[in-house]
């Protein structure tokens, strides 16, 4: 220790110590705890004052803008799916030499929307498709698929065809 130290007191050594503590606690309270308290003075000032200020009336409207913007949003959505379905589907069979039957959405799905695919050709080329249209269409999920065998009377020649039920989360369900 410094010699000064010494030469003090008792008395004046612990009159020096409560000053320093003094002091370290008005630093700490400036560097660490002002800001807190000053915070949570404001938060409780806006809790008494009722929130954000949003009247009533404002929080209708903002309600109604974000439905209306939810249903344009899932128009927009719904289209998009649908043809970027369809331009998938008529891509991939006309490289794998297959056709396309019927493209048709279930209904009475309340989460999810699945859209039925049937498909016809030969086994190979509809295997190609299939895994082909599992690493392109990343929009949906291949639920379940089908294979059978429809014999048409007139001809009386048989067809391979593929049933593909995708599914997709419906946006709004999730989001509400």
């Amino acid at each position: 220790m410094s010699s000064w130290w010494l030469k003090l007191t008792f008395r004046q050594r612990n009159y020096a110590l409560l000053i320093g503590f003094a002091l370290l606690m008005l630093l700490s309270y400036f560097v660490a705890f002002g800001k807190t308290i000053a915070l949570h003075h404001e938060n409780s000032q806006l809790e008494k004052s009722g929130g954000s200020g949003f009247s009533p009336a404002t929080y209708a409207k903002l309600a109604e803008e974000k439905s209306r913007l939810d249903s344009i949003y899932q128009q927009v959505a719904g289209i998009n799916y649908e043809g970027r379905l369809l331009e998938s589907v008529a891509r991939l069979s006309g490289k794998h030499k297959t056709k396309v039957i019927s493209v048709e959405e279930l209904t009475g799905y309340r989460a999810t929307r699945v859209d039925r695919l049937v498909v016809s050709g030969s086994y190979f080329s509809l295997i190609r498709l299939l895994r082909d249209f599992q690493d392109q269409f990343h929009s949906g999920l291949v639920r379940s698929l089908d294979f059978h065998v429809v014999k048409d009377r007139k001809s009386k020649t048989k067809r391979l065809l593929l049933d593909l039920y995708i599914e997709k989360l419906k946006v709004d369900e999730v989001n509400s």
